[in-house]
């Protein structure tokens, strides 16, 4: 469930028999999943475009109302390799504020910003949810020889929250893990060795107007 900024529309490898042209639609449905030929009303939120064989599409739109499902539609037929989707998730946040959340799990909308390196796998597989299935769907930069050298990367969290504990899951990584890890925290308007996982569990902030003195709760301080 998310906002749509825009899309890849991957033909790779379909050389003479890719889909011709395509078009995308939007519906927002979260208690079921639309079905072909019922009464869901769908919104057009990318116009018939033209595809090329065996290349990527990148299509960019304004992010408006909230959706859940998007349609691809191919013309007339085809084939298409990957069809990749991009925006800014909308989370479902647990309404008693008192629960701990992981506030850097892709799902919960947390988002890695920069990193030192990631030479032989992607920051990104830090925030996805499980323990993973071997190095590579980890966090590993390449090794370095320098004194005191630190790699780093910075994950803006889903939403700001008091933070409690973190966990550090190094799963997989023998030999090559990192001797010794810190974390750091800030609060910013603005965005913008080798991990398997990172969690950082808290309770969500209230939004403003549920705000009482500093005092009146532990969690606040």
């Amino acid at each position: 469930m998310g906002k749509v900024t825009g899309f890849d529309i991957d033909t790779a490898h379909f050389t003479g028999n890719h889909a011709p042209f395509a078009s995308v639609e939007a519906c927002y449905s979260p208690k079921s999943d639309p079905k072909h030929g019922d009464d869901t009303e769908w919104s057009e939120i990318l116009e018939k475009v033209s595809l090329d064989p065996s290349s990527q599409h990148f299509f960019s739109i304004q992010p408006s109302r909230t959706f859940t499902h998007v349609r691809l539609n191919i013309y007339p037929d085809g084939g298409v390799a990957r069809f990749r989707v991009y925006g800014i998730v909308s989370v479902q946040w647990p309404q008693d504020l008192s629960s701990l959340t992981d506030l850097a799990y892709l799902g919960n909308g947390g988002k890695s910003i920069a990193c030192s390196d990631q030479y032989f796998a992607k920051v990104d597989n830090l925030l996805l949810p499980g323990r993973g299935t071997d190095m590579s769907d980890g966090w590993e930069t390449k090794r370095s020889r320098e004194k005191d050298h630190c790699d780093w990367a910075i994950i803006m969290l889903g939403a700001p929250g008091f933070l409690e504990h973190a966990e550090i899951d190094t799963a997989f990584f023998i030999g090559n893990y990192p001797q010794s890890v810190s974390l750091e925290a800030c609060y910013s308007d603005s965005v913008d060795g080798g991990l398997k996982r990172l969690r950082i569990f808290g309770r969500r902030q209230p939004p403003p107007e549920e705000f009482t003195s500093p005092q009146s709760s532990s969690t606040n301080q």
